[in-house]
């Protein structure tokens, strides 16, 4: 996906498909510095975050859910849980075709 970002200040823009830590602090010279992961094959990770910090879906969807305060109900975090799993079932099915 690729991402414009605007400085409306100094009336800059650059386009990124690694906006990262931007959008959290706002900094122009974080464009890039941390690129998200890729959702394909997420649950058959052994983790889920570059640190190592995540062993199972379950605690990737709690951290979003905190750290950006979205607020899922249950019945959301299984849908979301169900989701990335279907992502990793479709790219199995696809590379054993």
């Amino acid at each position: 996906m690729l991402c414009t970002l605007v400085n409306n200040a100094a009336s800059e823009a650059v386009q990124t498909t690694a906006p990262g830590q931007a959008l959290i602090f706002g900094k122009g010279a974080d464009v890039g510095k941390l690129k998200g992961p890729i959702l394909h094959d997420l649950s058959t990770r052994t983790s889920d975050f570059h640190t190592d910090s995540a062993a199972e879906l379950k605690a990737v969807i709690a951290f979003y859910d905190t750290r950006f305060n979205v607020g899922f109900t249950k019945h959301e975090e299984r849908d979301l849980t169900a989701f990335l799993r279907a992502l990793s079932r479709d790219l199995q099915q696809h590379k054993s075709a």
